[in-house]
């Protein structure tokens, strides 16, 4: 990671099962110490306890024990931490393993709440056994809830060895095909339990069918490991390396959200510094080069948001940003007077979200401009009266739509 980009300390949220202080450092600190060596604030995120950030603002967890998603606005990544079983009501499977004393319905709905909207933000996350779990059923997988051989001793820690996937990001940050592991689990995932969203990254050397870790190509960082790398103390480098790639991905998160404050603020100037400097260390990160393109299109140089745009949807992004680049591209061409690419691409942006009405009101400025002027104007009534909520125009619904793709006719 780039110096430049080691500024402020991150501040990193933490799911726990209490936010009892000495629950917190019995159970937690692992993750804790592991955390203060890379200078971080930990934000503990509990179903019984407020969040509370260094400037003393507080989040409530409501009676099922979950915290406002805003909370995530105020963090650089967040970690998904180890603990007992999930209900299997979340994945649509009656107990068939999973141990009645061992599931926290609080924690549950703690954790799948925050992990759909830090998926949803692109937050960097790392989900840790439990964790790992959990997350994949946030995404709307499932889980294979008890199996044997995998979960160690009370007296001792056992280990076996993973074999990661040779293409996969985790090789990349580890440089290795196979990792001693430590082991703590009884329950898992496997190809059919696995959400869509994610590949598998590694497998277990002793149970090839057992998913060890997975990570998702669409977001920037999204991990989930069924071991306990917090345990530093009783592993090799390669879990050190793990940390150091996560730890890298929430600075970048950090600076990026910083750009992003700037460009919203129009410091446009102070915007891309940061954005250039963030592309000299990533230049292929899909979610920079849409923010920048985004800056370029506020600036009116939309003939060098284009190309930025372009890549960063072939890059891969997730949903919403998805969503928000298509129709910036799609935007973009119009005024290019690129009319065909920019039909095309609002298109595409209008088959892939169909709930999405911003792409049916670009998509008829396109189409006006390719002299499609009555499809135009039948799908821009037809927006208008499935969007306004303006009783005026609500009272005469029925007889626009009648007209909406009959504007040329007349009757005698």
């Amino acid at each position: 990671m780039d110096r430049q980009l080691r500024s402020t300390p991150l501040t990193i949220g933490l799911t726990t099962r209490h936010g009892n202080p000495d629950w917190i450092s019995k159970n937690s600190r692992h993750y804790l110490n592991i955390l203060a060596e890379y200078g971080a604030a930990v934000v503990i995120l509990a179903p019984d306890a407020p969040a509370t950030l260094a400037d003393g603002t507080t989040f409530y967890p409501d009676a099922d024990g979950r915290l406002p998603s805003t909370v995530l606005d105020h963090l650089d990544g967040i970690i998904f931490s180890g603990g007992g079983d999930v209900d299997p009501q979340y994945f649509g499977q009656p107990l068939a393993g999973a141990e009645p004393d061992n599931i926290d319905r609080q924690r549950d709905e703690l954790e799948i709440g925050l992990g759909q909207q830090a998926l949803i933000d692109d937050l960097p996350i790392l989900g840790i056994c439990r964790g790992c779990q959990v997350l994949n059923v946030a995404a709307g997988g499932g889980m294979v809830q008890h199996f044997l051989g995998h979960r160690s001793p009370k007296e001792s820690t056992a280990f076996h060895a993973v074999t990661i996937v040779p293409q996969s990001r985790l090789h990349g940050v580890v440089g290795k095909t196979t990792l001693p592991v430590n082991t703590f689990h009884h329950q898992g995932l496997d190809q059919a339990t696995l959400a869509s969203i994610f590949q598998p990254a590694a497998f277990a050397a002793p149970d090839p069918w057992l998913i060890e870790a997975y990570e998702s190509a669409t977001h920037r960082w999204v991990t989930g490991v069924q071991w306990h790398p917090e345990r530093v103390f009783e592993l090799e480098d390669g879990h050190r390396q793990l940390w150091d790639s996560f730890i890298d991905a929430c600075r970048i998160r950090q600076k990026l959200t910083t750009a992003i404050r700037h460009r919203a603020a129009g410091a446009y100037a102070e915007a891309r510094l940061l954005f250039e400097e963030l592309l000299r260390v990533n230049p292929t990160d899909a979610q920079i080069l849409y923010q920048y393109a985004w800056l370029h299109d506020a600036l009116g140089e939309e003939r060098a948001a284009a190309p930025l745009y372009e890549q960063a949807i072939a890059n891969g992004l997730p949903p919403k940003a998805l969503r928000r680049a298509l129709l910036g591209l799609g935007s973009t061409y119009r005024t290019l007077g690129e009319y065909a690419k920019s039909v095309a691409t609002l298109r595409r942006g209008l088959e892939q979200f169909p709930a999405a009405q911003e792409f049916a009101v670009f998509l008829s400025l396109a189409l006006y401009n390719t002299g499609e002027h009555r499809t135009a104007m039948e799908l821009l009534l037809q927006t208008l009266l499935d969007t306004t909520g303006d009783p005026a125009i609500q009272r005469y619904e029925r007889a626009l739509r009648f007209y909406a793709d009959k504007l040329d006719q007349t009757w005698p």
